[in-house]
């Protein structure tokens, strides 16, 4: 009985390492309206009324559309989806693709005279 039960612990161990390494710098993605914009970090506020740090780097890509953008292009109330990757328990922006602000948004649904 001793044995198997060693069995079923190194199963379950291999198992767990497995998924663990399978998970590792596994990219998320997090949508949502800036709440505040900072040199290195984006505070944004999710659907779910959530607000999240996300942390900007000299390696973060910006995108508008398909074309290239900078930080300078987001400001509060601007939607975003943002590509990021879990390091030391906080949340890395690997990519910004930048959507319209509420105004903006507002501005283009409106009937044209």
């Amino acid at each position: 009985m001793r044995t198997s039960h060693k069995a079923s612990t190194w199963t379950l161990v291999v198992l767990f390492a497995g998924q663990l390494v399978a998970h590792e710098g596994h990219v998320h993605k997090l949508m949502g309206t800036v709440g505040k914009v900072e040199e290195a970090q984006l505070l944004v506020q999710t659907k779910e009324q959530q607000d999240v740090a996300v942390v900007l780097t000299e390696e973060t890509r910006y995108l508008k559309g398909t074309s290239p953008a900078a930080l300078s292009d987001i400001e509060a109330g601007t939607r975003v989806v943002i590509s990021t990757i879990e390091k030391e328990g906080k949340l890395i922006a690997e990519e910004i693709r930048i959507g319209s602000t509420a105004k903006e948004a507002k501005a283009q649904s409106q009937p044209q005279d």
